[in-house]
């Protein structure tokens, strides 16, 4: 069997572990976290953030969109001035990131919502959802 079906095989399993984990949740019967289950759903692997399409995301794009954001949140005056996605897009393109951006803030949006809870409603964008569908196994990082 090749590489490429086993990957898709793997993806399909794991986005099914996800919806039987969420159902699961939802009856109460797991305290799965929700940052888990958006990975098992989407194909993100939480300890390595490697998407369908080969993006990788390391705990290094995570810990540089962590610290993007708490330049501003620990600012009560940058935070109050704060407006979205946009205040930030020149930083993370810098670092980088641009490609990821969405991925890493839907995962620590959901992963850690109480973090930076005032940015995000700030960023109704990256909202997140522990939603998908089978189409979501193979769109790239940059449609997610």
């Amino acid at each position: 069997m090749d590489e490429g079906r086993l990957d898709r095989i793997e993806n399909m399993l794991g986005y099914l572990i996800g919806r039987v984990s969420k159902i699961e949740k939802q009856l109460g019967c797991s305290d799965m976290n929700d940052g888990v289950l958006y990975g098992l759903i989407n194909n993100i692997n939480i300890d390595d953030l490697e998407l369908v399409n080969g993006t990788k995301i390391t705990q290094t794009d995570i810990h540089i969109m962590i610290s993007i954001l708490k330049q501003i949140d620990d600012d009560p005056s940058k935070k109050q001035k704060f407006r979205g996605y946009d205040d930030i897009r020149h930083e993370v393109e810098h670092k980088y990131i641009k490609d990821k951006a969405v991925v890493i803030l839907k995962y620590l949006n959901g992963t850690y919502p109480s973090k930076f809870e005032e940015l995000f409603d700030k960023m109704p964008e990256f909202k997140f959802k522990v939603e998908s569908d089978l189409g979501n196994l193979t769109k790239s990082s940059k449609n997610v």
